[in-house]
This record gives structure tokens, C-alpha cells and sequence, in this order.
């Protein structure tokens, strides 16, 4: 018996290269880095937009909230009519009782 020593097995041979591989990876950093450019710029538009430079160039950033407040103080009735439905069809799924509407549709 001879003493043979054990190389490690070499990775298989693949058709692409090291080189190959590195301008893939430079391809697709380059790829990532448009993207980030990109969505960095529609960032700095949207922060421009909502918050303009000077006072007389569009509404400020209180108002755009203040009107938003408004408008979901608006739907306030709507919402509670939509949560006392869910509300109900959850009592009605899990089996609890429910008390039948009146004719006007509300609950007494």
C-alpha cells in the first residue's frame, strides 16, 4: 500500500469565468445604482410638492393635514356604518345573537 494524500475536490469547471462573473455583478450594481437615482429623485419631487420653498408657492404642509383631517371628519358617518356592519357580521359568523334592525335600519 502506498501513501496517496487527498487533494480536495476541485469545484466543477463552469462555462463562466471569473471575469464573466465580476462584469455581471458590475452590470447589476450599475442597474441597482439607476434605480436608486431614480426612485430618489421622485422622492425629492414628492417631498418638494408637499412641502413648497416659499409661503405664497401652494398650500403649506398644515393645510394639505388640516384638509385631510376634514375630509375623514366628513366620512365619520359612513365609517361607524361600516364598522357596526362588520361588527354585526362578525356576531352573526362566530354565532352570538344579534338584535334584528328596525325599519329605519338602525339597531334598537
Amino acid at each position: 500500500m502506498t501513501d496517496q494524500t487527498q487533494t480536495p475536490d476541485r469545484p466543477p469547471e463552469t462555462d463562466v469565468s471569473d471575469r464573466e462573473l465580476l462584469q455581471n455583478l458590475l452590470a447589476r450594481s450599475d442597474k441597482q445604482g439607476e434605480e436608486i437615482r431614480f426612485i430618489s429623485e421622485k422622492l425629492s419631487i414628492l417631498i418638494e410638492l408637499l412641502t413648497p420653498s416659499e409661503k405664497g408657492d401652494g398650500p403649506t404642509l398644515d393645510d394639505i393635514l388640516a384638509r385631510l383631517v376634514e375630509l375623514m371628519k366628513d366620512q365619520e358617518p359612513v365609517i361607524r356604518r361600516i364598522d357596526h356592519t362588520t361588527a354585526r357580521n362578525n356576531d352573526l359568523l362566530e354565532g352570538r345573537k344579534v338584535r334584528p334592525k328596525t325599519e329605519d335600519g338602525h339597531t334598537p
